[in-house]
């Protein structure tokens, strides 16, 4: 149930300069001595190829690009940007300007606004660029239409009309004096995308190209019987490879082509086609001789009806089912693209429907009987039922050209990274991308399968995170011809956390692995005095968190590692650390990292896939390795670990075949394991296993070899790798939540309902989907049986919890919680428990109790990396005690593992530091109320982080919400007119109203901090 994003209050908390750390008053210390890797020097170059991300950008204007729209406030050419400084337009109305970094080399203008493309428009962008000495500069410039740049207030260039980005198209040479110079452009928007790119280089530089063509479809010159295109944006070279265009229709067939030279207009014979979406496919050979492939969109007729159609046709869909929500979300993504009302949308958002409008009528066909989706250079979007929230998940596949059903293909699975909107399937990255662009270059036979998995979107991929990457993977394999052994996985900031994270997990799924900038572990991270006083739970828990607390089963894995020494985002000594690591192990590793590379782009993609794709899975090799923090994940290849002797520690096995059916087998922390060595043994005959330097003779069972330790018994209930917990694994199978109804006492059942309306906020703004909710006098015995039990209450509040006390090793009590026998004294204090359900084999009850209304609020869904916790007012201010905010276990009353049989052990438990608590000024319980939507009203505004983020308040109903710029939304549940509690944390915020009765700041609470917001107006819901 972790959860990588956090509500908004945490985001501000974190900005940097929020707060000063006690460091910021002391001296500075002075600067650290060089180390080698910072004095290793680089070859050089004449040139810095790389282009110019950062920029300031405001706008749109409704002014062409011919005419200032400044020309009454000094004029644009005078123009010098400021991050939030205010810029008027001429009727008046006020923007600001917003510092945005590219992740790719083209700028996307509208991304960086905020805002979809206009189908016309301007906007103006602002950098400063640094020179050591004076002198000429020539600027590398492509622009998706027209452009106008300033150097120093200088006109260099300008270029009129419509015009796809083309990398390089224009190069000028400019003047560039010592030190800061200011660059500023403008950009105009026609159709496609808004964007620009620019990189300054030394005079006279040669550069390969970024792409190997930039094909263009020319609407000025296109008829209903012929459609023009250009074949390249550079002009014709003598020699140069010809182009082939096709016209491709929605399942792959070819309706029209043609061939001609590179940068010619050629006209294609259309009077014939159907009115609807087509592809147009351009296809030339490199300068080595490789095919190489893009393609265009382009409409024939009204895309306004065809895309209407998509929208009427969903609404009949059953979108409980992969098939109807897919139809769904295409309508969705119809409506998004145009701008929410199709009857309103102009020329450009009209196009943007293009890809939705596509997937749809190759769906049509495919529910005819016909070729949809499964051809050369296809498009296919998986799509299943995830029975964790029964929610349907996607995951995009592109195939490559010349695809098949007899041939199996290699498959690469490409990670996303973390998305700060966290927003709705439809608005996420790349999902009506077509086309990827490893396959612009074809490969042939190794032309792989490439796959986008959404992996629940936010989850850091782990728990069902993971579990939706190997479901997709299994999905794929169901879909396409894949060669079971060459699957790659590959991921960048996010995703590389998510490559080590379920490659380590599952290293037998994978036959090389390519983390790019991911990954995290505590050693990196905590000085080495706090390392020293770590206890051996605290240890543990930080193990279990790192990255790389599993990669013993890499042994027979490939890695590539890549990352950027200048990332501020993810510090490059953690890949540093994790390289030299494996190093020492003599595990098959390469590490390539980029010096003054960032957190961006970093091109090293192409060179991955090369890589990947030389590589095989052994599926059976002789040696394998396995080190797990829980037994879900104890497994590699043909070896997984089944019964642990003790939680809170790691189960760690090195297996390998010595012999003719011989098998050495050292293990720790391992009570049971099955083995399935495949052709490396004769299972006919009984395999001699040395299990810890002790020999026993084992006869395989259907291929299977049993260990279990002699000295251990089984019970009625064991921890397995189905049901091992903690808490928060009681997320990653089908669950319920149950609100508990039965209390006597109103305020017990307001708080009852409080935290399941928290839990469905979160899950609704985190999943974009409703959980399953039951009150608990209204649920049936099948539902309880069919469900992990997220109870709410205890068995005096909820009426299923009643009905299972007495299976259940819990009773809550007014001054004292029991567990399994065992009472731990707490007043105004929560508890969360898993344990197996009584009423299924593979699911959990998860239980939420509190000692009092008030000790509810403080039981915790997210923190659940224990089977058991019991926390207070307390808890959360003596965590933050130094040091601060890293071990929370030392502020909670306790935190405890069941052992093995799900039986309490004290060795297991760890309790709260009696000093610190004692220090720590406890949390008031929460004090709810009921406010009219008048009182509500005059708090609404957005308010100003000082260094950091707006945070927006607004009125919905009669809930007031907040919500950080770009995040979802927190409700604040009122406790006087003035002062709030986020819903589901214990941050409470405050209003100072001005002397009209209006909210002027905005004062955010923790233990410990306050942090003061001023108002900036009085918006409302945007």
């Amino acid at each position: 149930m972790t959860r990588s994003r956090l509500a908004f209050i945490a985001f501000v908390l974190a900005w940097p300069g929020t707060a000063l750390p006690s460091s910021a008053l002391q001296a500075p210390e002075p600067p650290p001595a060089a180390r080698a890797e910072d004095e290793a020097r680089m070859p050089w170059a004449r040139s810095d190829a790389w282009f110019v991300k950062t920029w300031l950008v405001a706008g749109p204007f409704t002014e062409p690009l011919d005419v200032d729209p400044l020309a009454g406030q000094g004029g644009e050419a005078a123009l010098k940007g400021r991050a939030d400084a205010e810029l008027k337009r001429a009727d008046g109305t006020v923007l600001r300007w917003k510092e945005s970094t590219s992740w790719s080399d083209a700028f996307g203008v509208d991304e960086a606004l905020g805002l979809p493309a206009p189908d016309s428009g301007t906007a103006y962008a602002y950098a400063l660029v640094r020179r050591t000495a004076a002198g000429k500069a020539l600027f590398s410039i492509g622009s998706d239409d027209g452009v106008r740049v300033w150097v120093n207030g200088r006109l260099v260039h300008e270029h009129r009309g419509a015009r796809p980005l083309v990398f390089d198209e224009d190069r000028i040479e400019v003047e560039l004096g010592a030190g800061d110079n200011v660059v500023l452009v403008r950009t105009e928007q026609r159709r496609g995308p808004w964007a620009f790119a620019l990189r300054v280089l030394e005079p006279g530089t040669v550069l390969a190209p970024v792409v190997e063509i930039g094909p263009a479809v020319v609407d000025e010159e296109s008829s209903p019987a012929a459609l023009a295109v250009r074949t390249d944006a550079a002009e014709p070279v003598p020699g140069g490879a010809e182009v082939a265009v096709e016209v491709v229709a929605p399942g792959g067939a070819v309706v029209s082509s043609g061939t001609g030279p590179r940068g010619r207009t050629l006209r294609l014979g259309v009077a014939g086609l159907a009115d609807g979406p087509y592809e147009v496919r351009f296809t030339t050979a490199t300068a080595t001789g490789r095919s190489w492939t893009t393609h265009l969109p382009w409409w024939k007729g009204d895309p306004r009806a065809a895309a209407q159609r998509v929208v009427e046709e969903a609404n009949g869909e059953d979108v409980t089912t992969p098939g109807g929500k897919t139809r769904r979300m295409l309508a969705d993504l119809v409506r998004d693209r145009a701008g929410g009302d199709l009857a309103k949308a102009g020329p450009e958002a009209l196009r943007r429907t293009h890809a939705a409008v596509f997937e749809s009528a190759e769906l049509d066909l495919e529910r005819a009987g016909r070729t949809g989706r499964l051809h050369g250079h296809g498009f296919y979007r998986l799509a299943w039922v995830d029975e964790v929230d029964g929610s349907v998940q996607f995951c995009r596949a592109y195939l490559p050209a010349g695809y098949g059903p007899g041939r199996p293909r290699p498959l690469v699975v490409q990670l996303h990274g973390y998305n700060p909107a966290n927003p709705e399937y439809v608005r996420w990255w790349a999902v009506d991308t077509r086309h990827h662009p490893i396959h612009a270059v074809d490969r042939g036979a190794d032309g792989p399968v490439y796959l986008e998995p959404h992996g629940r979107g936010n989850t850091a991929y782990r728990g069902f995170g993971e579990k939706d990457v190997l479901r997709a993977i299994a999905e794929a394999k169901k879909a396409f011809a894949i060669d079971e052994d060459r699957v790659y996985l590959m991921g960048d900031s996010m995703g590389g956390w998510g490559t080590w994270q379920v490659a380590t997990r599952n290293p037998e799924v994978f036959a090389a692995i390519a983390p790019v900038f991911g990954g995290a572990d505590y050693r990196a991270q905590l000085e080495k005095a706090v390392l020293a006083k770590l206890s051996p739970a605290e240890r543990f828990l930080q193990e279990r968190r790192s990255s790389w607390a599993q990669a013993e089963g890499l042994l027979n894995l490939p890695i590539l590692v890549s990352h950027g020494d200048a990332d501020k985002a993810v510090n490059v000594e953690y890949s540093r650390w994790a390289v030299r690591m494996l190093q020492r192990w003599g595990y098959d590793v390469r590490y390539h990292e980029l010096p003054g590379r960032g957190h961006e782009d970093m091109k090293v993609q192409p060179g991955i896939w090369e890589w990947l794709l030389q590589h095989r899975r052994p599926a059976h090799p002789r040696h394998v390795r396995v080190r797990a923090a829980d037994l879900p994940s104890a497994h590699a290849y043909w070896a997984r670990l089944t019964r642990a002797e003790r939680p809170m520690d790691f189960l760690v096995a090195d297996v390998e075949v010595v012999g003719p059916n011989r098998l050495r087998v050292d293990t720790r922390n391992v009570a049971a394991a099955e083995l399935r060595p495949g052709p490396l043994v004769d299972a006919t005959k009984p395999v001699e296993v040395v299990w810890n330097g002790v020999a026993r003779s084992v006869v395989a069972a259907d291929g299977r070899l049993d260990l279990r330790a002699e000295a251990r018994k089984p019970s009625p209930l064991e921890k397995t790798d189905r049901l091992a917990g903690p808490f928060e694994d009681a997320a990653n199978t089908p669950f319920a939540v149950v609100l508990g109804t039965i209390s006597p006492d109103p305020a017990m059942r307001r708080s009852c309902e409080w935290k399941v309306k928290g839990f469905v906020a979160f899950w609704r703004d985190w999943q974009k989907v409703e959980p399953r909710v039951f009150k608990d006098t209204e649920m049936s015995d099948a539902d309880a049986a069919r469900y992990s039990l997220l109870l709410v209450g205890g068995p005096a509040e909820n009426a299923v919890t009643r009905r299972l006390a007495d299976r259940l090793p819990l009773a809550v009590r007014e001054d004292e919680v029991v567990v399994d026998g065992t009472a731990f004294p707490a007043r105004d204090a929560g508890i969360s428990l898993v344990y197996p359900s009584p009423l299924h084999p593979g699911r959990y009850v998860a239980l939420l109790a509190g000692t009092s209304p008030g000790g509810l609020w403080f039981a915790d869904w997210q923190s659940g990396e224990w089977d058991f916790q019991i926390v207070d007012g307390r808890s959360s201010p003596a965590a933050l005690l130094d040091p601060p905010g890293q071990f929370p276990e030392r502020g909670r009353i306790a935190s405890g593992y069941f052992d093995g049989s799900w039986r309490y052990d004290e060795t297991l438990v760890v309790r709260g530091d009696d000093a610190r608590r004692a220090k720590a000024v406890p949390i008031p319980p929460p004090r709810p109320i009921d406010l009219p939507e008048t009182a509500l009203d005059p708090l609404a505004g957005t308010y100003q982080i000082p260094g950091g983020p707006r945070v927006r308040v607004y009125r919905e109903g009669a809930r007031l919400l907040g919500a950080q710029e770009g995040q979802g939304s927190a409700e604040l549940v009122p406790e006087s007119e003035t002062e709030f509690l986020v819903m589901g944390q214990t941050t409470r915020l405050a209003f100072e109203k001005d002397a009209a009765g209006r909210a002027a700041v905005l004062v955010v609470k923790v233990p410990g901090q306050e942090i003061r917001a001023t108002r900036l107006d009085g918006a409302g819901p945007e």
